[in-house]
């Protein structure tokens, strides 16, 4: 590579970090302080529920046909801009919003643009790979940093100024990710620069594609191996006080986990490289057979520390899996698209059923419930050595761009 295609590659590599940082900074503040700013609005307990629910039913809708349209247009760059900005219009309308409907309207028009945006940015970022050798674990990785400082900066807000200033960060955001969006559709050049392929198949040899049995069990391994987080997304923090362990070391757990995936991320291109995606999919998967009952099972704090660091396994290692061997096997034209269903149907459905599940598990048998995790693990596992042995016996034999 020309130092003039190396300098192109880093600074394509420097505004998808960028982009996944605004993403996941937003995506912080949407998931642990939206709520309090519904209610800051007046909106009752039933009318947040169904604000936050009735968009993620919508966006299975729209998520899959806008990344099958960004393929057929070959323009995911100017797709991606267009969706920031209407993201960005339905946030102001939120602000000048003051009642349930017209909140639930802005929402629901937020989360089709904004949710599309983020399968889109996994295709940029592999096309980065693809051509340019870069490292998508690497760029990914400042999704993470800034999910950790949407937690930190939105806390801050909300003690000094309330909830209702929740709103101009989620703002910001956006702004944010306008910019960047813009920055990236203006770069060229071959290193990773602007996508010129079109896909070439109709919606039903898209459909016939990903219903072959590669994907069919990839979907369901990274499916059900993200799903297993569901009662530790949800309850983790209820558990651990239930077991008298003290808010701050409940603090410094979380950052654990987020450090391991973290960590993760930053060697992923050498994990890929030396191991493969199929393999590392295998691991990360079985890691949740061994994580999930060792939480259920109340360890030592200290024992308790060391199992959170295999959360860089349990999510890190799967998601990067799924992302590098999508992107393979979908080819680059039909990328967004299989990134798109993936992100909706095996990622997003399957989590919001085992989220569903996971309050009634809690509920009845508290730490336990870990122990469904663990057996949703397994059947991860299952599904992701079918993958693999499929992946062997036949090779990336997918049609091609």
């Amino acid at each position: 590579m020309s130092d003039a295609a190396a300098l192109e590659a880093r600074q394509f590599a420097w505004r998808a970090s960028a982009l996944f940082a605004a993403l996941f900074f937003s995506a912080g503040i949407q998931m642990a302080y939206l709520p309090a700013w519904f209610a800051s609005r007046g909106l009752t307990p039933g009318e947040i529920s169904l604000v936050l629910a009735l968009p993620m039913v919508v966006r299975m809708a729209t998520t899959p046909g806008i990344t099958y349209a960004a393929d057929l247009s070959g323009q995911q760059e100017r797709i991606i801009v267009w969706l920031t900005w209407g993201a960005l219009g339905a946030v102001v309308a939120l602000y000048f919003g003051h009642a349930f409907w017209p909140l639930l309207a802005a929402m629901i028009v937020h989360a089709s643009l904004w949710t599309a945006i983020m399968p889109l940015s996994e295709a940029l970022a592999m096309r980065g790979v693809n051509r340019g050798g870069l490292d998508y674990g690497r760029m990914r990785s400042w999704g993470s940093v800034a999910f950790i400082a949407a937690g930190l900066v939105g806390g801050g807000v909300l003690g000094t100024f309330g909830a209702e200033r929740i709103i101009i960060l989620l703002m910001g955001s956006a702004v944010a990710l306008v910019v960047v969006a813009h920055l990236i559709a203006g770069q060229t050049g071959d290193a990773a620069g602007a996508n010129t392929q079109r896909a070439d198949m109709t919606w039903r040899d898209t459909l016939r594609l990903l219903t072959r049995q590669h994907f069919i069990f990839l979907f369901l391994a990274s499916g059900l191996g993200q799903a297993s987080h569901a009662v530790y997304y949800a309850f983790a923090t209820i558990y651990w006080q239930s077991i008298g362990i003290a808010p701050l070391a409940i603090g410094m757990l979380w950052a654990v986990g987020v450090a391991a995936e973290i960590g993760v991320f930053v060697i992923s291109k050498r994990l890929i490289a030396r191991f493969g995606a199929p393999l590392l999919l295998v691991v990360g998967i079985a890691a949740g057979v061994l994580r999930w009952p060792l939480t259920a099972l109340e360890p030592p704090l200290v024992l308790l520390f060391v199992v959170q660091l295999l959360h860089g396994l349990t999510f890190g290692a799967v998601h990067l899996a799924a992302v590098h061997l999508i992107a393979t096997l979908a080819g680059e034209s039909r990328s967004a698209t299989a990134q798109g269903v993936h992100n909706t149907f095996a990622a997003g459905l399957f989590m919001a059923g085992a989220i569903a599940g996971a309050g009634w598990l809690f509920a009845a048998y508290g730490g336990s419930a870990f122990f469904a995790m663990a057996a949703l693990s397994a059947l991860a596992l299952f599904a992701a050595l079918a993958f693999t042995k499929r992946h062997a016996a036949l090779g990336d034999v997918l049609p091609r761009n």
